[in-house]
């Protein structure tokens, strides 16, 4: 029976999904305090705590993903999630310890091991515990509490940081929430079986490893795998603007306070989860309609998260308000976020259950590749251009080569995952009962009676 949307299970992986993420920006609001308190001019700022810290947090990150990846694909992911919620608990509240900037590139270096090692379990465990016809709208689920968990670490930090007057107090109310997390996944999270909706025709003698690795391989010859994976490293480009400098370039440069700022960027969260879900739902309907239609969706939805961006960059000293902002970073958040749940599906559906926490680790990969590097080369811009020139730059470039990349996917999504399929003797199907709970029968690829190369699907019994 398929796994339901609000059940034990899924609200456990979401709330972990948003706790992860939570720690992501917990720094974002204190960049010019934390530049001052370990001695740093502007440009050092930039290139330190938003380039460098920004390198360490995502790069260590992107070889921890395909560690995990691959235990992922052969042990229990239960485990696994409890380590991973450890490991970010032990950063966030090592980082709260931290007394010099060494102590801090290591310590979020670190929260990057924990990052980078959740997307390929996460994944792995959505596509065991929902069927095909439920993944997209999972998958958006999953990308709310990942996009809440932003916005509430960002905006906490920045409100709890002001009125304690500490940057570290918003690390070790994190770090103690980690902890407490990990017990409860410990005790009440139930490990799904592996596959469940997903037969892939292999014989049960044949060795799960050698069967994972052929798996994995296929996924490198699979068109949309490849395009999902690049779309990830321009497409994260902007996201390093919004993520590390955006906060800070609206106090430092625009002149609001850090309340005010943070403010701005739950207006941003707030419609990020409004663009997860409709990425989700309106997704999944139009995936089931045209695979491709879905796909024309997540591509369009990210050139048009251009202007809004650059609009809130653009924007004046004298003209800057959290009035006149806020609208603004409503409906960036809106159409920023829609691309990830449908990409995150496509690469589900096209990959098989015993490499699909494999291919999320390289998919983390490739993610880390922007969201480390691209603040790096804007920290570079920046000496070069000037803030503002350089968010733009940054902008305009990620997301309108993210947006082609993306477009390419409606060419090759429905033939990849029709050859998933095909590759299958016998395939679960969801079907819905009369009850309307949603259950699997099987059915067989036969080849047409007139020998033609098409598969026909029959009901076996």
């Amino acid at each position: 029976m398929a796994q339901s949307l609000l059940d034990k299970n899924t609200l456990l992986l979401l709330a972990c999904s948003f706790l992860l993420q939570s720690d992501q920006n917990l720094l974002a609001p204190h960049l010019t305090t934390v530049a001052h308190e370990f001695g740093m001019n502007d440009v050092q700022r930039d290139e330190k705590l938003g380039g460098e810290l920004a390198m360490g947090l995502f790069l260590l990150g992107a070889p921890a993903a395909l560690a995990i990846g691959a235990c992922a694909d052969r042990y229990p992911r239960k485990l696994l999630l409890v380590i991973i919620l450890l490991v970010g608990g032990a950063a966030s509240l090592g980082t709260a310890l931290a007394r010099s900037y060494s102590d801090l590139f290591w310590m979020r270096a670190l929260t990057g091991v924990s990052l980078g090692s959740a997307l390929p379990v996460t994944f792995s465990l959505v596509g065991d515990m929902f069927a095909p016809s439920q993944r997209t709208a999972a998958s958006g689920r999953v990308g709310v509490a990942m996009s809440a968990g932003v916005g509430f670490g960002q905006a906490m930090s920045g409100f709890l940081g002001a009125w304690l007057a500490s940057w570290r107090a918003p690390f070790v109310v994190v770090g103690v929430l980690f902890v407490a997390l990990a017990a409860i996944v410990w005790i009440a999270f139930i490990e799904p079986r592996r596959g469940a909706f997903d037969d892939t025709g292999s014989d049960e003698d044949e060795p799960r490893a050698e069967t994972a690795r052929r798996d994995l391989a296929a996924v490198f010859r699979t068109p949309t795998a490849l395009l999902v994976f690049l779309q990830g490293i321009p497409g994260c480009v902007p996201w390093g603007v919004i993520i590390v400098y955006l906060q800070d370039y609206l106090q430092a440069d625009l002149g609001l306070s850090l309340e005010r700022s943070a403010m701005v960027l739950t207006c941003f969260a707030i419609g990020g989860f409004g663009g997860q879900f409709i990425g989700g739902e309106l997704g999944q309907r139009l995936y089931s309609w045209r695979k491709s239609a879905a796909a024309w969706h997540m591509s369009i939805a990210e050139l048009l998260s251009v202007p809004p961006l650059v609009v809130i960059l653009t924007t004046t000293k004298a003209d800057a308000s959290f009035e006149k902002l806020a609208p603004v970073a409503v409906v960036l958040g809106l159409l920023a976020t829609q691309t990830g749940p449908i990409v995150r599906a496509c690469l589900t559906n096209t990959t098989a259950p015993r490499a699909r926490a494999s291919a999320f680790a390289v998919f983390a990969l490739f993610d880390d590749l922007g969201k480390g590097f691209g603040p790096v080369v804007i920290a570079r811009l920046v000496r070069a251009y000037g803030r503002r020139r350089a968010f733009v730059i940054a902008t305009i470039f990620g997301w309108g080569v993210g947006s082609l990349v993306n477009a390419a996917i409606t060419l090759t999504l429905e033939a990849d995952e029709r050859r998933l399929r095909s590759t299958n003797e016998f395939e679960l199907v969801p079907t819905e009962t009369l009850g309307g709970a949603e259950q699997l029968h099987r059915r067989s690829p036969s080849h047409s009676p007139d020998g033609d190369a098409g598969l026909i699907y029959l009901d076996a019994t």
